[in-house]
C-alpha cells in the first residue's frame, strides 16, 4: 500500500468519527441502527488474524537462516526482545496505576463477558502454562495468541534446520503471509465505513457522549505517555547504553 493511499484511509477514518460524533448528536439512540456495519468489520478483522500472526512469525524466523547459525547473535537478540517486552509490560502497569483510565466513567448498560468476568488474578505460573496449548487447532480457534505466536516461532526455527525439504513448507507459508496481507490492505479501504458503524453505534448506546469521550481521552493519554517513555526514553537509553550511537543523530538517519 504506498502512501497516498494510506493517507486517503487516515483521513476517511477521521472523517467517519467525525460523522458518527455527528449523527448521534442529530440522531441519538437511532444510530445503533448501523452498528452491524462497525460488527462485520471487526468479525472480518478478527477471521484473518490467527493465519496472519501464524504466518508472519513463521516467515520472520525462516528469513533469518538456519537458527543453529545464529550463535550468540540469536541469543543476545532473544535477550533484547525479552528485556525490552519486561519494560514495556511494566510501563504499561505503572502507568495505568498511575493515570487510571476509565476510573469515573459510567459504564451502565455495558456488558462484560462472562468468561472474563469469571477470572480470577493470573499468576505467573499461569502466564507460563498459557504460552503451551495441548491443541494448537483448539488455541487457533479460541483466538488464544500466546500459544499460537509460541507454536508459530518453534515451527518456523524448527523449519530453518531441516534444509531442502523444509523449503517448501517455507514457500507456502510466505505465499500465505503475502495473501494476509493483501487482505489486511482490502479490509483498510474499507475501514472508514466499519468505524462509522461501530463507533456511532456504541455512542449511541451509551447516552452520555461527554463522558465517554473524556474517559477515552484520559486512556489515549495513558497509551501515549507509555508508548512516549519506551519509545523516547527506553529505547534511546538501550541504544546509547550498549551500542555507543547518538539516539538523536540515529532517529534522524531513521527518518532520512
Amino acid at each position: 500500500m504506498d502512501s497516498r493511499t494510506s493517507n486517503y484511509i487516515l483521513i476517511g477514518i477521521v472523517i467517519a468519527i467525525v460523522l458518527a460524533f455527528a449523527s448521534v448528536a442529530v440522531f441519538g439512540e437511532a444510530m445503533t441502527s448501523v452498528e452491524w456495519i462497525g460488527t462485520l468489520f471487526l468479525k472480518a478483522l478478527k477471521m484473518i488474524i490467527v493465519p496472519l500472526v501464524m504466518a508472519s512469525m513463521i516467515v520472520g524466523v525462516t528469513g533469518l537462516g538456519d537458527i543453529r547459525r545464529l550463535g550468540k547473535l540469536g541469543g543476545t537478540t532473544v535477550l533484547y526482545f525479552a528485556v525490552t517486552t519486561g519494560i514495556a509490560v511494566t510501563i504499561g502497569l505503572v502507568m495505568v496505576n498511575v493515570l487510571q483510565p476509565g476510573v469515573g466513567v459510567n459504564i451502565e448498560g455495558m456488558t462484560v463477558p462472562d468468561n472474563v468476568a469469571a477470572k480470577e488474578a493470573i499468576t505467573l505460573s499461569d502466564l507460563v502454562l498459557s504460552l503451551v496449548s495441548d491443541n494448537i487447532v483448539g488455541s487457533m480457534a479460541k483466538m488464544e495468541l500466546l500459544p499460537v505466536i509460541l507454536f508459530s516461532l518453534v515451527f518456523g526455527g524448527v523449519l530453518t534446520t531441516i534444509g531442502p525439504s523444509g523449503q517448501p513448507v517455507i514457500d507456502f507459508f510466505r505465499g500465505l503471509n503475502d495473501i494476509m496481507m493483501k487482505l489486511v490492505m482490502l479490509l483498510m479501504l474499507v475501514a472508514p465505513f466499519g468505524i462509522f458503524g461501530l463507533v456511532a453505534g456504541r455512542f449511541a448506546r451509551a447516552g452520555d457522549i461527554g463522558e465517554l469521550i473524556g474517559g477515552l481521552g484520559m486512556y489515549m493519554l495513558t497509551v501515549i505517555a507509555a508508548l512516549a517513555i519506551h519509545g523516547l526514553i527506553v529505547l534511546p537509553a538501550i541504544l546509547w547504553l550498549f551500542g555507543r550511537r547518538n539516539p538523536v543523530i540515529y532517529l534522524f538517519n531513521m527518518a532520512t
